[in-house]
């Protein structure tokens, strides 16, 4: 899992992730590697980050870039199902099943719809069958944290800890873990940027 922070209006779309990888066992904590969980698709002006599996999001990210043309709205239409039916094929892969509840991904695309120019954000999760959820604009906080007054962009490093500090709280087998270097991504109307906001000492 991963600390995923986003902050979304109209005209742009900030989002923010931790890059610690941990062993697929469960409870472990043992660092695997640090690694990207969001990629940009300029082409598309569009954002994905993913949380859960995270060898799951690249190969998500390209099968978006080598196959779909249009924008966020058009993929949306098609992704559900694309989306199970990759899910299926990469836990057959991996020798498990779907309704595995050890291995569970959740995708987020962030992007500029073709229609009226604006910000769209929409949800996918494994344990929904990859249904489209849209969000409203807003922050959003995951893992859920007491973070009452702060702001996902000003405060990110902030947040984090305190999200760490929560998740330390918890059985080692419930608990989300984040680390290594935090990363900013930014989309507005003039392209994307992205930046280091900070990092652990792990």
């Amino acid at each position: 899992m991963s600390s995923l922070l986003f902050q979304t209006g109209p005209d742009e779309a900030w989002v923010a992730m931790d890059t610690l990888a941990v062993s697929d066992s469960v409870g472990s904590g043992a660092v695997r590697f640090f690694t990207s969980k969001v990629f940009i698709l300029p082409h598309l002006r569009l954002i994905i980050a993913g949380t859960g599996l995270g060898n799951f999001v690249p190969w998500w990210l390209g099968v978006v870039n080598q196959r779909h043309e249009g924008g966020i709205d058009e993929l949306d239409i098609v992704a559900p199902a694309i989306l199970a039916d990759k899910w299926t094929e990469f836990l057959s892969f991996l020798g498990r099943v779907p309704g595995d509840k050890e291995f569970t991904v959740t995708i987020y695309h962030f992007g500029f719809s073709l229609a009226d120019n604006l910000i769209r954000t929409y949800v996918y999760r494994s344990t929904n069958n990859f249904r489209s959820e849209p969000l409203p604009y807003g922050q959003g906080i995951k893992p859920e944290c007491a973070c009452a007054g702060l702001d996902v962009v000003k405060d990110t490093r902030q947040i984090m800890a305190a999200q760490r500090a929560e998740q330390a709280k918890l059985p080692p087998e419930e608990r989300v873990y984040i680390g290594g270097e935090i990363w900013m991504y930014y989309l507005n109307r003039d392209g994307f940027g992205v930046f280091q906001v900070g990092k652990f000492d792990d």
